[in-house]
């Protein structure tokens, strides 16, 4: 039985890990030297990349030597681990859809049954006549205001048109002034060519 000549493929393999190890110079030096340069969050990524990237490669060759790699601290701890840092970069980046995201995920939507409450309320009022008595009087002046309230926006403004004018009323005083006259011998005439005679205040003769 012959042997099929690997040379090929060996020499293949060779310029692929060699463009490999050109690719990875950068990570292979110590991480510090190459995120001094970077930003903080920047630094972060790098940083969880390199821990990911490792953590990935053991879970693979746990995988390839059979064992369970589902059940191993890698998986259940360490991986869980740098996940939770993605998912705060994340938040970094993205603060208000992740806070919210994160706020509908831990808590639970509360919703108030006004039913329930309004039952309870009157069940709980019911035995103090005095309380009750004063609820429904603060409810009916509630009521009146906003009655009232309505009443006011539905009245129209009061424009200019709507002012009485005071115009003709002086000019009609101004014509009444102007039309009467006094006579020489003392007589009041108005306007109408009617002479009245100007009341006089005479001394007792000698």
């Amino acid at each position: 039985m012959s042997v099929r000549d690997i040379t090929k493929d060996l020499n293949k393999l060779d310029k692929q890990l060699d463009a490999l190890d050109d690719a990875l110079k950068p990570l292979l030096k110590a991480l510090n030297e190459s995120a001094s340069s970077m930003l903080l969050l920047d630094r972060a990524k790098l940083f969880t990349l390199a821990n990911y990237a490792l953590e990935t490669l053991i879970f693979a060759g746990l995988r390839v030597d059979g064992a369970d790699a589902m059940d191993h601290p890698v998986f259940k701890t360490e991986l869980m681990r740098v996940k939770q840092y993605f998912a705060k970069i994340e938040a970094v980046e993205k603060p208000a859809e992740a806070e919210a995201a994160t706020s509908q995920q831990q808590q639970p939507a509360v919703r108030l049954n006004t039913e329930a409450a309004t039952r309870m309320i009157k069940h709980g009022l019911s035995d103090d006549a005095a309380l009750k008595t004063k609820l429904a009087e603060q409810v009916a002046k509630e009521k009146a205001k906003a009655f009232m309230r309505s009443l006011g926006s539905a009245k129209r403004p009061l424009t200019k048109d709507d002012e009485p004018s005071a115009t003709p009323v002086a000019a009609a005083t101004s014509q009444s002034t102007n039309s009467k006259t006094i006579g020489d011998g003392g007589e009041l005439s108005s306007g109408s060519g009617v002479k009245t005679k100007k009341s006089k205040t005479r001394s007792n003769e000698r």
